[in-house]
């Protein structure tokens, strides 16, 4: 048999019709990065693979509003896009059918990077992928402090390239510098002295086993006023995703030393628990809570009981009380009438200040009596735990499910009220000797070097494309000749 000029082309129009009609069954995609001073340039490459030969492919991504597209081509054939429904719409014609099809797109994202605030940027980049297939992406730059690690993706930051390897949609906000002050963890503006709270890090460290997982966490002080209007009047500080701290300008001391290291526990708690999308914060406040408790206890600074009594102390030749955070009392009615609404809390869901105060109070005893019962080792086993959940969790059930495994949520509960009272008293107790304590331990970094290799489209041979045409036409002849056979059984 021998095909000729016009009969190949009517085959070739033929076999690109019905591919793209066809969906691919895999797919990779490859982002370059290049951060600008409001925004960014990506370069995207994706491989298509289709089950059977054709003679093109059509793929949607992105959104048009998001997306300032550059350029687009391919090495097998015209490539073009258009927008449709509100996405970008990529589509590449082959002269002969094959099982892969390349496309490179280059685009602008305009919103990508913005100053957060003086001396700090905010960046914010949305790259495309698709569900349960590989996506790569590298952003180059000297100015990465910290980042979001998205669910399902493993990121390392090394020699400029800020790198994730993961599955679908890769959403990613970090934060950038520009121009402020460095310290060994940290990276602020102003004239704040970190050096204590540098001496005090690996309290951070001891409790969770893993070293600083961004490059430094960037801290912003704020006025009382500025404070109070973007984030809340009640508390004196605030982490936000992609490790930003911000704290109140007023902290000075203890305070500011204790409430910085809080926050930074946020900050190694998100990167670990991202999978956790409940809005609910009892371990991740707890941990914080108790790290503040450390602290303390390092600095030999009074610290208050929780569901205890009131705790005086004398400074500067006066004498003060630390009233108890919340009361036994409160507790054992908590239990007694069976509440459980600590499993949907969160600091900043709540109206009322005694329920914040019994929250927080809640969520400290939580991991004190963990550690009473199992050693401060436990606290870092559980972060290497949750720091593997693969999969989103939305439910607060489900979360206070898994919890449930790994820690206790109602701590010290008793039937007899005698049982409860002692296991307050034993935890209120409690001393840390850091005598015995190596606060310069290390511990093995559990991430992995990630190599980002863009895949190239198979070469096909003239004679492996006279076999495809020739495969796919007879294919779609037996399709055709099927449809009709099944058209004319009905209509007998």
């Amino acid at each position: 048999m021998v095909f000729r000029g016009r009969n190949i082309a009517l085959l070739a129009s033929f076999v690109l019709a019905f591919a793209l009609l066809t969906s691919f069954s895999s797919a990779s995609v490859v982002h370059r990065v290049g951060l600008e001073d409001s925004g960014a340039q990506v370069n995207s490459s994706l491989v298509i693979e289709s089950d059977e030969p054709s003679g093109g492919t059509r793929i949607t991504v992105g959104q048009e509003e998001d997306m300032e597209v550059l350029s687009v081509e391919s090495e097998v054939g015209e490539a073009s896009y258009s927008y449709e429904d509100g996405g970008l719409v990529l589509e590449v014609d082959s002269p002969l059918p094959r099982k892969e099809h390349d496309i490179r797109v280059r685009w602008r994202s305009e919103e990508a990077v913005r100053e957060r605030f003086q001396y700090l940027k905010k960046m914010d980049v949305s790259l495309f992928g698709f569900e349960g297939k590989e996506t790569s992406a590298s952003i180059t730059s000297e100015n990465v402090l910290s980042w979001h690690e998205p669910v399902g993706f493993r990121s390392e930051y090394s020699g400029d390239e800020l790198k994730f390897k993961g599955e679908g949609h890769l959403w990613i906000r970090g934060y950038l510098s520009d121009g402020g002050q460095e310290t060994e963890n940290y990276y602020h503006s102003g004239e704040k002295d970190l050096s204590e709270t540098e001496e005090l890090f690996p309290l951070v460290i001891y409790i969770t086993g893993r070293s600083n997982p961004h490059e430094r966490i960037p801290v912003v002080f704020l006025d009382d006023e500025s404070y109070n209007e973007e984030f809340s009047a009640w508390s004196e500080g605030t982490h936000e995703t992609g490790g930003l701290v911000v704290l109140r300008e007023e902290l000075e001391g203890p305070d500011k030393i204790k409430t910085l290291l809080h926050e930074t526990v946020h900050a190694f708690n998100s990167r670990a628990m991202n999978w956790d999308r409940t809005g609910t914060a009892y371990y991740d406040e707890g941990k914080a809570q108790f790290v503040e408790l450390l602290a303390s206890e390092a600095m030999d600074s009074p610290r208050a009981e929780i569901f205890g009594e009131g705790v005086t102390f004398e400074e500067d030749g006066s004498r003060y009380r630390l009233p108890s955070r919340s009361s036994p009392g409160e507790l054992w009615s908590y239990y007694e009438e069976g509440e459980d609404w600590i499993k949907y809390w969160s600091p900043r869901g709540e109206e009322s200040h005694v329920a914040r105060d019994f929250g927080y109070a809640l969520s400290e005893l939580m991991i004190r009596e963990k550690v009473k019962e199992e050693g401060v080792e436990s606290l870092r086993e559980m972060h290497h735990e949750l720091s593997q959940v693969e999969e989103t969790v939305e439910d607060p059930k489900e979360k206070a499910d898994l919890m449930e495994e790994l820690i206790d949520l109602k701590p010290c509960y008793a039937e007899r009220r005698a049982e409860f009272e002692d296991c307050l008293e034993e935890v209120n107790d409690q001393g840390f000797d850091f005598d015995g304590v190596d606060l310069n331990q290390t511990f093995e970094d559990e991430r992995e070097e990630i190599e980002i290799e863009e895949r190239a489209v198979e070469e096909v041979v003239a004679s492996e494309q006279f076999g495809i045409i020739v495969e796919n036409f007879l294919r779609n002849v037996e399709r055709f000749l099927m449809g009709v056979s099944e058209w004319i059984s009905k209509r007998l």
